[in-house]
């Protein structure tokens, strides 16, 4: 079990079999807690809280001091009284699901440990995995734990397409690569893709992500998380 400083997404509700459900709610950085279950150090520390608009009332009750980042969350539909019990919350937003199921998902991988520095590289295929393979490499060779995302969808190993960077670049990477296998439309799915970056920034230094297009539903989760975003140009193959 996680202790209360550990705590990055704070869930609070009574019904965490319904919620389970959703894979936002799968990544290993969520806490889930009943409304008496929760500490004030919990609520405190916590980065984000999402409420369950079923325990809204419950929550209301305990009278715990106003912060900032809560959100409260309905299944299927937007629970009467809703909007009241955010006002009174300070909650910023109320979120229906399974509609905003892919912006949870974002919001809960933005809330990642600070420690993890994430940077994502969007640009031409060639520039782009060139200019990530360049920076994790160079991390790892200072001693920083790194990892390497692939976000381009291909049937090509991404070992084999870094092989050509890593031949120009005197350090190997000491850290993992990691790809994805496209799901529905050959997309990557975007609750895995949150999950990875929750579990490995618990244990990396930096997480270098290769993006692919700018719409892409995974690269628009990866550019939303990252701590900085190096757009290049075509041409440029060098950090």
């Amino acid at each position: 079990m996680k202790t209360d400083s550990s705590i990055l997404t704070l869930l609070i509700t009574t019904r965490s079999m319904e919620f389970t459900l959703y894979a936002a709610f799968a990544a290993p950085m969520v806490t889930t807690r009943t409304p008496g279950e929760v500490s004030w150090m919990q609520w405190h520390e916590a980065r984000l809280v999402l409420i369950d608009t079923h325990d809204a009332d419950a929550v209301i009750s305990r009278e715990l001091p106003a912060r900032d980042r809560v959100i409260l969350i309905s299944l299927g539909q937007t629970a009467h009284g809703a909007w009241a019990d955010a006002v009174r919350l300070h909650a910023e937003r109320v979120l229906v699901l399974p509609a905003a199921e892919d912006y949870l998902s974002r919001r809960v991988a933005s809330e990642c440990a600070p420690g993890a520095l994430t940077l994502a590289v969007i640009g031409p295929p060639d520039e782009a995995a060139h200019m990530a393979a360049a920076l994790a490499m160079a991390a790892a060779a200072m001693g920083l734990a790194t990892a390497l995302l692939e976000l381009r969808t291909t049937t090509t190993p991404i070992q084999n397409r870094l092989a050509t960077c890593a031949e120009h670049l005197p350090i190997q990477l000491g850290g993992d690569i990691v790809g994805f296998t496209p799901g529905e439309r050959g997309q990557i799915p975007t609750d895995i893709l949150a999950r990875t970056l929750a579990r490995l920034a618990t244990s990396r230094e930096l997480i270098v992500i290769d993006c692919a297009r700018a719409d892409d539903p995974a690269s628009i989760l990866a550019i939303n998380a990252a701590d900085e975003v190096i757009r290049l140009e075509p041409g440029r193959t060098g950090p």
